[in-house]
């Protein structure tokens, strides 16, 4: 049978309870009844005492006080000689057990030689008596020994009293306990069970399961921290749907015009004449692909925990350099003038040179596809405290507010780019984004519409 924590928690709750409660019970019996009899002691004690010494004086009066010494403290007082034999007896009957049952010798050496007491039936009485003894001492000789026994039933009325006592306090306590006890314990496991309750709906894809933080203890850090992991889960769900939804779209279309051009080539659809045409058609879209697979390949890369950086020493300005080098024929193409590179010393960079240089090449590819034709673009590198900072601004149509919160996203085009970029896939600025990250650097950007857009990136050393 599944036990809830609820259960088990009230359960052992309750038992620690019921424990204390049993284990306070033995000790205060114990404590009351030791306290009984330190008193019955010294009372009996005291009194034994004191008919010793009323016998070394007033010995003809001595029954009398022990006779008002009995009544006084509810005991049997009786003195005996050192032979054992009852001298005098607070009992008025002559056959009392007192004189017709004997005292065992041991216990009468022990009476004639100290001070006694113990717990026990005399060898006269046929129940537990508490006794104490005091030796007799007349003319500076030992003549017998005083006895002052009082029955054991009063420690036992005495020791139920205290149960009864603790029993009906114990009951108030265990109800109030008890009450307490499942409550608090409910309210503690209430944020488990709802944790519960949601991972159980986090299994079939429903994230919607908010937490509530009610305490700033374990229990309310590990409910913060649930309610952090449901919203980063449901973040990466809905990531991941976009993803899928957005990948399928990015293959579905050339997939479909690379089978329809086939078909009608095979079907002879399409003119032998102008079969070539859309074979380069064919060519550019099975391009694309590939570089949406090689490109996928790369973030599946880069979005591995602790992706491992291969840091150098390199000059930041080559890298842009030859990242220009490499766009020249599409920069001549535009009749682009690209300005600052002349001003920009030698920047270092301690960091992953190859990934970088895509950064670069990326951002500047960005610049020039969206730069009118004749424009210019501007491009900046400095020393930062602890780093180097890149910008790139290019002159254009710019980007919107929406546009700009939205760039560095996965497949995210804009309209601007689906009219004029043709062979895009809308992960450049998302693989920029994601190599950035992974240097624990910072990428953003400005832009005016019909003005400019300009990328600043700033990379710390690693």
């Amino acid at each position: 049978m599944k036990k809830s924590i609820l259960f088990k928690y009230f359960t052992i709750i309750t038992a620690i309870i019921l424990f204390s409660i049993a284990s306070f019970a033995v000790i205060l019996n114990i404590f009351s009844s030791n306290l009984w009899k330190n008193e019955q002691r010294k009372l009996l004690s005291s009194n034994v005492k004191s008919i010793a010494e009323t016998y070394s004086s007033f010995s003809e009066q001595i029954q009398s006080v022990v006779n008002i010494v009995s009544t006084t403290v509810g005991a049997d007082i009786y003195i005996i000689t050192n032979e054992g034999r009852i001298t005098y007896c607070s009992d008025p009957d002559y056959n009392c057990i007192h004189r017709t049952r004997s005292i065992p010798k041991h216990l009468i050496e022990n009476a004639l030689k100290s001070d006694t007491s113990f717990l026990g039936t005399v060898g006269i009485y046929d129940s537990e008596y508490y006794t104490v003894t005091t030796p007799l001492i007349y003319n500076g000789e030992t003549i017998g020994a005083v006895f002052a026994s009082a029955s054991a039933t009063d420690l036992a009325q005495y020791s139920s009293r205290i149960v009864g006592i603790m029993i009906y306090s114990a009951i108030i306590i265990f109800i109030f306990a008890f009450t307490a006890t499942y409550f608090f314990t409910a309210k503690i496991t209430k944020p488990l069970r709802i944790m519960s309750e949601a991972a159980k709906k986090m299994e079939s894809g429903d994230f919607s399961t908010s937490i509530p933080v009610q305490s700033q203890d374990e229990i309310g850090q590990l409910a913060a921290a649930f309610e952090r992991m449901s919203k980063s889960l449901a973040s990466s769900e809905n990531m991941r749907r976009s993803f899928v939804s957005s990948i399928s779209h990015e293959l579905k279309t050339p997939m479909t015009t690379i089978s329809g051009f086939i078909d009608g080539i095979l079907d002879g659809t399409i003119e032998e004449e102008k079969q070539q045409h859309y074979l380069n058609i064919v060519l550019s879209e099975t391009k694309r692909l590939s570089r949406l697979v090689n490109s996928m390949l790369q973030l599946s890369k880069l979005e591995m925990q602790d992706y491992p950086l291969k840091t150098v020493d390199f000059n930041l300005t080559d890298v842009v350099a030859r990242s220009i080098l490499n766009l020249e024929a599409k920069i001549n193409e535009k009749n682009l003038n690209i300005s600052g590179l002349e001003e920009c010393g030698d920047i270092h960079l301690v960091a992953d040179k190859d990934l970088i240089h895509q950064v670069v090449y990326n951002i500047i590819e960005n610049a020039v596809k969206f730069t009118p034709q004749n424009s210019e673009i501007k491009i900046c590198i400095e020393n930062t405290d602890n780093g180097a900072k890149f910008s790139v601004k290019n002159s254009g149509k710019g980007l919107s507010d929406r546009e700009l919160s939205k760039i560095f996203e996965n497949f995210y085009k804009t309209d601007k780019s689906r009219s004029e970029d043709k062979t895009g896939i809308g992960l450049g600025l998302y693989i920029v984004k994601t190599i950035v990250s992974l240097h624990n650097g910072t990428v953003k950007a400005e832009s005016t519409l019909n003005e400019y857009t300009e990328f600043t990136i700033s990379i710390p050393n690693q």
